[in-house]
């Protein structure tokens, strides 16, 4: 997040972010940093653009947490249990 808004010259401030937007979605939390770092951006934009340098950074995050929802499915296909699957990205 630090690089991210360095390209915009400004700095990143952990007590604030740290105290505002856990439990927010990220839309809201969007529009927060946006209106707070007073971006040239939309909150649409900053997604576009913050969301591929996250999963570039974070992308074993979301292998490990997938993990065990898969074992649960795979279970369920054991026991004939229906499910369907959910697509993650488009």
């Amino acid at each position: 997040m630090s690089e991210f808004l360095g390209k915009y010259g400004k700095e990143l401030n952990r007590e604030r972010e740290e105290k505002k937007r856990l439990g927010m979605t990220q839309k809201e939390s969007a529009a927060f940093i946006v209106r707070d770092y007073q971006l040239p951006l939309t909150p649409d934009q900053f997604i576009k653009e913050i969301n591929p340098l996250y999963i570039e950074r974070y992308h074993f995050v979301l292998f490990f947490s997938l993990r065990p929802c898969l074992n649960i499915l795979k279970q369920a296909e054991c026991n004939e249990i229906e499910h369907r699957f959910i697509p993650l990205f488009d």
